[in-house]
């Protein structure tokens, strides 16, 4: 595997499949030892500590609109406000995204889960307004239906129920936003940090995400957002009282308060959205699609 030029990861994960199927087979009575339990996991690269800025994610949003792709840009939306993986969001059914009701959510069954255990998380007015323009609302079982491909000549012989990967897509709308190694995984990434920027609890983000404690920490130590975050605050307070040590006048009350909000984080909203602060409305969506 690793003359296959595989990542270390994926070796790993090939391990513990082959290992795990050694000790079904011996529990079975079907075989008497592991081959595998001698070979070692290899050693793994760094942990991916590619974040995406809020100005990237407009970016995409703004190409998913000029291309009028509806369908990733509902994808693209919903991963960057829930979190949810890949493999979590394209199964989903039209009866688990519940876009119509008074307080909308996307129930998550536990064989989707990354905890296996089964979640109701909540959609904001932005994901809700971005699905109801995808082309399958009102007309599919699901909400990422698939559809079949050159390969397959025969549509009857076609039976995917829902797509199974928007990966090109998404690389070739990164390419037209000029945004460089960029994965689609990187959407829960993104997420998880602005949770963090928020002060949303650990508890709540766990709940959310399905993250354990200990991969929380890692989105802690490697988000660049995070930790600016946390020095702003920092240099915020130190600020204050800067003017102790430096033998100046101190400032007056009006003037230390708009230098503490210069210095404080401000997360800037997405370019090409309009409609006030929840960012419930597009200025192209309006224009490109039906109003509702």
């Amino acid at each position: 595997m690793e003359n296959e030029k595989l990542s270390p990861s994926s070796v790993n994960h090939y391990r513990s499949i082959f290992n795990s199927t050694f000790n079904f087979a011996i529990k079975w009575k079907k075989y008497d030892d592991n081959p595998v339990r001698p070979v070692q996991q290899i050693e793994e690269r760094d942990p991916r500590d590619r974040f995406v800025e809020v100005e990237e994610l407009g970016k995409l949003i703004e190409q998913c609109q000029l291309a009028g792709d509806f369908e990733l840009l509902g994808f693209i939306i919903l991963a960057a406000c829930t979190g949810l993986r890949k493999g979590a969001i394209l199964p989903r059914k039209w009866t688990e995204v519940r876009v119509d009701d008074k307080y909308p959510f996307i129930h998550m069954p536990k064989r989707d889960s990354k905890n296996k255990r089964p979640a109701r998380l909540p959609l904001p007015k932005l994901s809700v307004v971005a699905l109801k323009q995808m082309p399958s609302y009102g007309k599919s079982e699901y909400v990422f239906p698939a559809k079949p491909n050159v390969k397959y000549k025969d549509a009857a012989k076609f039976t995917k129920p829902y797509a199974w990967d928007l990966g090109k897509r998404f690389k070739r709308i990164c390419t037209k936003a000029g945004i460089n190694d960029l994965r689609i995984h990187d959407l829960r990434h993104f997420a998880t940090t602005m949770l963090f920027i928020e002060g949303v609890p650990d508890e709540i983000i766990r709940k959310l995400t399905g993250h354990r404690s200990e991969e929380l920490q890692r989105y802690k130590h490697f988000s660049a957002p995070f930790l600016q975050e946390t020095g702003e605050r920092i240099a915020g307070k130190l600020e204050k009282h800067i003017s102790t040590f430096s033998g100046t006048k101190p400032k007056k009350a009006a003037e230390s308060k708009k230098a503490t909000r210069k210095s404080s984080f401000q997360t800037p909203s997405l370019s090409g959205f309009t409609g006030g602060a929840d960012g419930t409305r597009t200025r192209d969506l309006r224009r490109d699609r039906p109003a509702f």
